[in-house]
């Protein structure tokens, strides 16, 4: 115990922790979150997967996938049709969000003239 007229000593910061993904870097625990939410070793899934594609790997290993059309993603090979779903897609929530706008405001139209 220190002798009362010293201040206490500071307090020392926790130590680095290993990244969950096992990339090698070690961080401060307040900075995990941030690192591990950017951390190219995590799991991510194929960008064609809201089309079917069932493949997960690691960043690196994902864009290749995504970008081989010899071998890789099946959907890769078909991207023009499954962009082209992705624009239908698009423009149709875009239309029913308009319509749903519309709608309220024909509503609250009405009911201002009642």
């Amino acid at each position: 115990r220190p002798p009362p007229h010293l201040p206490p000593p500071p307090a020392l910061p926790p130590p680095p922790v290993a990244c969950p993904w096992s990339c090698g870097l070690r961080v401060a625990p307040s900075s995990l979150r941030s690192h591990y939410d950017g951390c190219e070793m995590r799991l991510f899934s194929c960008p064609y997967a809201p089309y079917g594609c069932g493949h997960s790997g690691t960043g690196p290993d994902v864009r290749a996938h995504a970008a081989d059309d010899k071998g890789g993603c099946p959907y890769h090979r078909v991207r023009g049709v499954v962009q082209l779903c992705r624009r239908l897609e698009g423009d149709a929530l875009r239309a029913r969000a308009a319509a749903d706008a519309d709608g309220r405001e024909r509503d609250e139209r009405e009911r201002a003239m009642r």
